[in-house]
């Protein structure tokens, strides 16, 4: 009887309904993806290249190969975002060199609020003008900060994903078509699928907008049916996505720009200014593609990049102590 109780029942059970939903979800995507590429190649490619003027051939053979490119490209991507490990907080990570810093910054629900409360003060007082203000905001965004849900320390910029269970390094959000958390180690690789995918949708639906419009509006009986109607529930699919995923890529270029994740942008209190900011968009962009021009478009990073990340991330905070400066200290750290 106690071997039985021991199985947990209800644990095994929601193991399976995660991966299996997990499983689902990547194979939708796919689906997705080859519906879209067998409407494409069947009525417009493969045609276009069984033409019988050579130009026209060599012109669809240009086309189908940068098609075929584009569509190479989204699919690593997306397997590189759905398996790459977005960085998980190492369990052994420590942010203070001795005890007493612990026990000074040791985090409950009022020594929170004492901070955010501190903090919102001392930007008001804070002149523009004698650097305080930076420094105000570095010391907040570096803060050492305790996962109550881990029971460890997480650097700056890390947070607790849910579906994980784990505290992820500059954590920007979980992505339901991803089965996967984004976070600082596979980020450019999800930024360059919202890419490639873009592209690949907006070449679909402007290369299946002629035989969509022909299926629409031709009386003849003997068109095949099905095969058109594929193309053009592709055609809408794609076309659709075109547009909601131009939004995301807008939005992700903007946050990139200025060296922020989803969460960060939108915090509660936001910290003015930003302390990460690397120095303009360009530095910014360095910072998450790498300074090699040649892997720019690559869903990888390098071993040297990769490690400069991560020696970033867990790079313990310098001035911990030095949230209040002066005038600025709460009464009661401890409240």
């Amino acid at each position: 009887m106690k071997s039985i109780l021991a199985l947990n029942v209800f644990k095994q059970c929601t193991w399976c309904l995660k991966h299996i939903g997990k499983t689902t979800m990547v194979g939708m995507v796919f689906f997705l993806i080859c519906m879209a590429n067998y409407a494409v190649w069947r009525h417009v490619l493969i045609p276009g290249m069984g033409n019988v003027n050579v130009m026209t051939q060599l012109g669809y053979a240009i086309m189908s190969f940068m098609y075929g490119s584009c569509v190479a490209m989204l699919v690593w991507c997306y397997i590189r975002t759905v398996l790459d490990s977005p960085g998980e907080v190492p369990a052994a990570w420590y942010p203070f060199e001795d005890e007493s810093q612990r026990q000074y910054l040791q985090h409950d629900d009022g020594y929170r609020k004492s901070v955010l409360e501190g903090y919102e003060q001392a930007l008001e007082q804070a002149t523009p003008t004698d650097g305080s203000k930076f420094q105000l905001a570095y010391m907040y965004a570096t803060r050492p900060r305790w996962c109550k849900k881990c029971r460890k320390w997480k650097p700056p910029r890390s947070h607790h994903c849910s579906m994980m269970n784990e505290c992820v390094l500059r954590m920007d959000h979980y992505c339901v078509w991803m089965v996967n958390t984004i976070g600082m180690l596979n980020y450019k690789s999800f930024v360059l699928f919202l890419m490639w995918a873009c592209i690949a949708c907006i070449m679909s639906a402007v290369l299946l907008f002629k035989p969509c419009v022909a299926f629409v509006t031709s009386t003849s009986s003997i068109l095949p049916v099905w095969p058109l109607l594929i193309s053009f529930m592709s055609f809408v699919f794609t076309a659709s996505f075109s547009l909601a995923l131009i939004g995301f890529i807008v939005m992700h270029w903007n946050l990139i720009a200025k060296n922020m994740t989803t969460i960060e942008a939108y915090e509660k209190v936001p910290i003015i200014p930003w302390p990460h900011d690397k120095g303009g968009w360009r530095e910014n962009f360095f910072d998450v593609f790498g300074r090699d021009p040649y892997g720019w478009c690559l869903p990888i990073l390098s071993p040297k990049e990769r490690q400069r990340l991560l020696e970033e991330s867990l790079h313990a905070p310098a001035n911990s102590l030095s949230l209040y400066p002066g005038d600025w200290a709460p009464n009661d750290h401890n409240a």
